[in-house]
């Protein structure tokens, strides 16, 4: 008999961006589903002349998406550098959504590039902060370097505090933008755009409309930020990404070995267990007192049947193959595997017993007590019985 004892568990959760790797950075990722929805889209319209045709394009996609997101950035300066999106419909300063009775006054962007100097820059966030909703969007990093281009960007900005800084090139594709600086201003449902001008007293004094070139602009520096993730993923080798992992994985599996059984027997195992201390539910109340013995096979019952076997021994493998029951889900657990072709190896042994094969486990081994293959587990009159050897006793 085992003992039980409950103790709060603290879950902490991890979110790993694999496309990572592809932009040689590692860089905090904050977004929201309807952000990357938003990313996707934009993807989709334009994957046609930035995307290898060859290319999964719905790969493309999620990939995208991802490098996206690894791409956002909060500085501690002052100002924030941040891919927040700023497609209709969506706050480019928030990236929540905008509804009909939440729409700003008014929403402006000033879209802008290294290419207009620092000098020039600083004029233009000052030309920001007289506008509360005001953000400044680049179309990509300088140089086309995610690692560094956060910091490059802030330093454009050394000394202008709290200016909204975004990285995102759908603002420039949507309104077909090549030269900056360029103010856009959302109000009320309706946009109305300037070249040359930052100051946003002049679309804000204005109807809705394209009021043209007004001042001085600039070729834009900066590579646009979704062709340049689109690059990147056509010259990453998937395929040999994926071989990695696999070899990595068989490497370092936890692969347990048991000897042939010499002697055919068939035993049973107690899997009642007794509670060491009071189990209590979410508001106090003892649900499980200390010292209750349970058993768990007289309150729900096992209908799973697990075959522990040598995949290398031919005879092991014809046991298992002719001890799948009809009657309830058989497990295929395997030990003594050889990690020089594993994969493979791994493969052929789904194709021959066309079910998923596992690993046998040390928790496992360990709770029914098993020291030899083959082996056979289940339950026989809400007993758990182990048969080890080659008797037939199904």
């Amino acid at each position: 008999m085992h003992s039980l004892s409950v103790q709060p568990t603290r879950w902490k959760v991890t979110f790993l961006v694999a496309m990572l790797c592809a932009f040689g950075t590692a860089v905090h990722a904050q977004t929201n589903d309807q952000s990357m929805q938003a990313v996707i889209e934009s993807a989709k319209k334009n994957q046609s002349s930035v995307v290898d045709p060859g290319l999964d394009v719905e790969a493309v996609q999620r990939r995208a998406a991802d490098l996206w997101r690894s791409n956002q950035v909060k500085s501690v300066a002052g100002h924030t550098v941040d891919s927040a999106p700023a497609n209709t419909g969506a706050s480019p300063l928030t990236g929540q959504p905008l509804t009909e009775n939440a729409l700003p006054k008014e929403e402006m962007m000033i879209l802008v590039s290294a290419s207009l100097g620092e000098v020039v820059l600083r004029q233009i966030a000052d030309d920001a902060r007289t506008h509360p909703n005001t953000a400044l969007v680049f179309r990509g990093f300088p140089d086309g370097d995610t690692a560094v281009g956060p910091k490059a960007i802030m330093q454009l900005f050394s000394g202008a505090k709290n200016v909204p800084v975004v990285v995102d090139p759908r603002p420039f594709r949507d309104n077909h933008i090549i030269t900056v600086p360029t103010m856009i201003l959302k109000r009320g449902g309706k946009s109305s755009l300037v070249r040359g001008i930052t100051n946003p007293r002049f679309l804000l004094e204005r109807e809705p409309g394209d009021y043209g070139k007004q001042g001085p602009t600039q070729d834009i520096s900066e590579p646009d930020l979704l062709d340049m993730i689109a690059t990147r993923i056509n010259q990453i080798d998937w395929g040999a990404k994926q071989r990695r992992g696999i070899e990595r994985f068989w490497s370092n599996a936890a692969i347990l070995e048991l000897p042939p059984i010499k002697t055919a027997q068939t035993r049973t195992v107690n899997m009642a267990v007794q509670a060491v201390a009071d189990i209590k539910d979410a508001n106090g109340n003892i649900i499980v007192r200390k010292g209750t013995v349970m058993d768990p096979m007289r309150m729900v019952p096992f209908n799973t049947r697990l075959l522990v076997f040598d995949p290398n021994d031919p005879k092991q493998v014809a046991w298992a193959q002719s001890h799948v029951s009809a009657e309830k889900t058989t497990m295929f657990l395997v030990v003594n595997y050889k990690r020089e072709g594993a994969w493979d190896g791994w493969r052929a042994l789904i194709d021959k017993f066309h079910a998923p094969i596992y690993l046998l486990t040390s928790n496992v081994r360990d709770r029914f007590g098993l020291a030899g293959v083959p082996s056979l587990v289940e339950s026989r009159g809400g007993v758990m019985t182990v048969q080890e050897g080659f008797d037939d006793a199904r």
